[in-house]
């Protein structure tokens, strides 16, 4: 029972990504609706740079390039640099 215990322990940080990637799989990013979370949107009315990053990756995982393109040019910026990032936090989260 404390060998699962630990187990568990040590690895919460890969649960949560693995969690937050399965909750960002999960997002539908063809919604043409205009909900949005994005503060300075609501309060100016205008898309910030970093609009439609988020459906952008729901995009890239379900491996429609051309939409995450569409939603936000600078996706092909962003996502590769938050792939490296994930990456390598899950190898130096591993060798620890």
């Amino acid at each position: 029972m404390g060998t699962a215990i630990r187990w568990f322990a040590d690895n919460i940080p890969r649960l949560i990504l693995v969690c937050l990637l399965l909750f960002i799989w999960s997002i539908d990013y063809k919604t043409p609706g205009d909900f949005t979370l994005c503060l300075f949107k609501t309060i100016t009315g205008r898309a910030c740079p970093g609009c439609g990053v988020l459906r952008g990756i729901s995009a890239v995982l379900h491996l429609d390039l051309p939409c995450a393109y569409a939603l936000n040019p600078m996706n092909i910026v962003v996502i590769p640099l938050l792939a490296y990032l994930f990456v390598r936090f899950w190898i130096s989260n591993r060798l620890s």
